[in-house]
């Protein structure tokens, strides 16, 4: 491992709404993941006691993961955010950047993972038995799925120019991409986007 390195430290809730708490993670991004979405490395925390204390109820309160952080790459983080009674359980992307973090939008993210400068926002219903996919389709044979972020009960999709299979919950359908438009197209319309010389333009 190369460049910077930044700590990262996310306080450990003493509980969750009454229940068990809750353990942040942390995970790099290494890329696209056709099942997953993102193909993520956990980064192992070293954690801090030296503020930590127990409640009359026998919670335990100011522990702290201390997470290590390279310099130039992208980590995913699921921590609790908000006051102890409205406590939610997040996800949030940063960069770290000259020693920094940097805040990331999951279409941002989305964008360092894929690259290219222009794509369109296709967001679907969170897929919870394996029937919801999105896959590029460049000629015959197995289309490639495509990287998503879980967001807000969603899957958000980041789409350059091209043709894409969309499966919804088994329901299938073709779209194009045109910049960062979107058309629905008949599997007779896709083909002639594929055979198109320009279909990216």
């Amino acid at each position: 491992m190369t460049g910077m390195l930044h700590i990262l430290k996310v306080e450990i809730d003493g509980h969750y709404h009454g229940g068990e708490p809750v353990r942040p993670w942390v995970a790099e991004i290494l890329g696209p993941d056709p099942r997953y979405g993102l193909a993520r490395k956990f980064i192992d925390p070293k954690n801090d006691w030296s503020q930590a204390s127990r409640s009359m109820r026998g919670n335990i309160y100011g522990r702290v993961a201390c997470f290590p952080l390279r310099d130039g790459n992208l980590y995913e983080v699921q921590r609790c955010r908000g006051k102890p009674s409205k406590r939610r359980v997040v996800r949030e992307f940063v960069a770290i950047e000259g020693g920094k973090r940097v805040a990331l939008e999951p279409f941002e993210a989305l964008a360092r993972v894929g690259g290219g400068d222009t794509a369109a926002r296709l967001a679907l219903p969170e897929d919870r038995d394996g029937t919801t996919w999105v896959a590029r389709v460049t000629g015959l044979g197995t289309p490639e799925r495509v990287a998503f972020v879980a967001f807000d009960g969603e899957r958000l999709y980041r789409l350059p120019p091209g043709v894409y299979e969309v499966v919804e919950q088994g329901r299938r359908r073709f779209v194009g991409v045109q910049v960062d438009a979107l058309t629905r197209l008949s599997e007779q319309e896709a083909w002639s986007w594929l055979t198109k010389s320009d279909q990216s333009a």
